[in-house]
């Protein structure tokens, strides 16, 4: 593979990641991206976003309010971290010797363990990208050329400061304050903006099923969700729109058994 694929190319390429994708999870990352939209997923765009108009420029973060089974980590934020690892323009900006890290950060070891997991697999079962690895991955590392590591963290304040950081995933960011400090959440993003500092295309994915009106995944749904800004996409949609392989009679009784989260995963856009 000569040259740099789209990330659509790059999730649906046999020899890549070879993953499927429904209308809505293309779109979230064509519009992450800045890539063409027609009519018809401009329409799905401004549901999810609340904006008008589609700027079709590149978004250095993108927040994703989304329940469960939405593909929100394996469609979505573990993608564009093996795509910003892969193919990501950073190396030319590190010193020598420097290491640069995309951190995968979520309420316990069992959160970080999802997405880890999903990214092993990319490098692991594609002939092209096993080629990336410089070693074989631990249990919590997954170790690229170009002086480059996929890396679990704890949503603790303190575990990202000092790190080099081209790309990051916050998952589950709703929880962290649940695991860590009230302001872990603010903390933990404050860190990750420090370390992408020397990147210019740095990319940051936040995710996380919405659950209460408070914290960063709030604030940024207050702050940015139907408004045009350029710092920040939000994305918010519900699971069924966003997987349209979940049946709604298994929704259902979930809303049944738990209302509040149920219907918070799933929520319509708006």
């Amino acid at each position: 593979m000569k040259d740099k694929p789209s990330i659509i190319e790059f999730v649906k390429d046999k020899e890549l990641l070879g993953l499927s994708l429904s209308g809505p999870q293309e779109i979230l990352l064509r519009a992450i991206y800045g890539m063409a939209l027609d009519s018809a997923q401009r329409e799905i765009f401004t549901l999810c976003t609340g904006r008008e108009d589609y700027p079709g420029v590149s978004f250095q973060e993108a927040t994703i309010l989304a329940g469960a089974r939405a593909g929100k980590d394996s469609r979505i934020a573990c993608p564009v971290a093996s795509y910003e690892a892969t193919f990501g323009d950073y190396p030319r900006f590190l010193a020598r010797g420097e290491l640069a890290v995309v951190p995968l950060v979520a309420p316990g070891a069992l959160g970080t363990r999802i997405a880890y997991e999903y990214i092993k697999s990319h490098f692991t079962e594609s002939k092209y990208l096993k080629k990336m690895l410089e070693e074989e991955p631990t249990a919590n590392e997954i170790r690229l050329k170009k002086h480059t590591s996929i890396r679990c963290f704890p949503s603790t304040k303190s575990a990202l400061r000092g790190w080099s950081i081209f790309a990051a995933v916050l998952d589950e960011v709703e929880f962290f304050r649940i695991e860590g400090a009230a302001d872990s959440d603010t903390e933990i993003q404050a860190s990750v903006r420090r370390g992408m500092i020397n990147f210019p295309n740095a990319r940051l994915i936040k995710i996380s099923t919405p659950f209460a009106k408070s914290g960063l995944l709030y604030s940024d749904f207050k702050d940015h969700f139907g408004k045009d800004s350029p710092d920040l996409l939000c994305w918010k949609a519900a699971s069924a729109f966003m997987n349209p392989s979940l049946k709604a009679s298994r929704l259902e009784r979930e809303k049944r058994l738990d209302p509040l989260r149920g219907s918070n995963g799933n929520q319509t856009a708006g």
